[in-house]
């Protein structure tokens, strides 16, 4: 699928069927179409993205094929409206999918985060395909028709609801056991705020949804500006490509300047951190491609942190936990060896949603990586990682 992208659909009864531009464009002439398509509901799905890559979804539903033609304005639908249909596009392999893992693991993990938001009344922002994904009862990128296409715009989806689902009871059982200060449950990447700040007994902690140290992306590109010469043009080149905009040479500096502009001189701060600074230096003893640096885990827990202006000192991480939705690969060990290597925590922890063997809990042990396995709900897993978290 190429974004901005525009899929349309006939409502059938308790079905949905995928309707191909072409066929949209040959209803005024040919009567075969015509009479298929006469007197039935037209559903119109937008797919745009924005400059940071967001993609932002639109449904529009029309009485009919010629109200649609007649671009006469749609009535707008929120997308848990497409729950009550069956999607007749679907291949075997991927009602396969709906039937097993998406109804023992994905299914309840989207009721678990819906049911914190209206237990504790509390506002969750999570990223903008994962607030799609809350509105739907099975896989979202299963919307996109076009089975030429890899849904590549929405990969990782699954990924990204096993992570937060994770971040969402590890708040939930914090906010059970310990004094609360400050809560914020923003989930962006690169984020400037923790999703809590809680007192425990061992002190204050806070909790982080992929802190990012990776000097390009850090801090929401905070860091951009402090970067050595020999890269900056190379930055420019993957900034242009990467939000598809074009900067003249005396526009180049407001890559850099749209940060300070926001947070003053923070990042200088940030970027001279005594911490931060040990970080990347061992993680530029792993690569030399600084795309490739290792720097962003999926949650953290930090000791006496509360805000950026903590992170300007001399600070320690507690735990850092990575996620895990497929079979545990050999590079997914070395992703979390990296980490440990470069951040140092006092517990770092491998959560993997599917069963482990034996032998790879005791080999990671060795190398101090707790690897807690079936964490999903109800899962042999999750309350033995929660045990470990109280105790940070």
């Amino acid at each position: 699928m190429t974004i901005p992208a525009v899929y349309y659909y006939v409502e059938e009864q308790n079905s949905l069927r995928y309707i191909p531009q072409d066929i949209i464009n040959k209803y005024s002439y040919d009567w075969e179409i015509a009479y298929k398509l006469y007197g039935k509901k037209i559903i119109k799905m937008e797919y745009i993205k924005n400059r940071r890559g967001d993609v932002y979804i639109y449904a529009y539903e029309y009485p009919s094929i010629e109200c649609l033609l007649q671009n006469k304005d749609g009535r707008r639908i929120e997308l848990d409206y497409f729950n009550r249909f069956e999607l007749t596009w679907l291949s075997y392999k991927e009602k396969i999918f709906l039937q097993n893992d998406w109804s023992k693991y994905y299914l309840p993990m989207l009721e678990e985060i819906r049911k914190f938001k209206a237990t504790f009344n509390i506002e969750i922002y999570p990223q903008p395909l994962l607030y799609y994904q809350l509105q739907l009862n099975f896989l979202l990128s299963f919307l996109i028709p076009d089975k030429e296409s890899p849904r590549r715009s929405f990969s990782g989806i699954d990924k990204q609801i096993h992570q937060s689902w994770l971040a969402i009871r590890i708040c939930e059982e914090v906010m059970q056991s310990f004094k609360i200060k400050d809560i914020g449950l923003n989930f962006v990447q690169s984020s400037v705020k923790p999703l809590l700040v809680y007192e425990s007994y061992n002190g204050i902690r806070s909790i982080w949804y992929e802190l990012d140290f990776h000097p390009m992306t850090a801090f929401r590109g905070l860091f951009m500006k402090k970067l050595s010469e020999e890269y900056r043009e190379r930055l420019i080149s993957i900034y242009q490509d990467k939000y598809s905009i074009s900067l003249g040479r005396d526009k180049k500096n407001t890559v850099y300047d749209e940060a300070s502009h926001t947070y003053g001189t923070i990042y200088d701060k940030l970027f001279n951190s005594p911490s931060i600074k040990k970080f990347r230096e061992r993680a530029k003893t792993l690569t030399r491609d600084i795309r490739r640096l290792p720097m962003r885990p999926d949650i953290i827990v930090l000791p006496n942190v509360v805000s950026l202006e903590d992170l300007c000192k001399e600070f320690e991480i507690g735990a850092i936990i990575e996620c895990k939705n497929n079979e545990i690969k050999e590079s997914d060990i070395e992703q979390v060896k990296c980490y440990q290597y470069i951040f140092q925590p006092r517990l770092t922890i491998l959560a993997s949603l599917k069963p482990a063997p034996v032998y790879l809990k005791n080999e990671l042990m060795r190398n101090n990586i707790l690897l807690f396995d079936e964490v999903y709900p109800k899962g042999n897993g999750i309350l033995k990682l929660l045990d470990a978290i109280r105790r940070i």
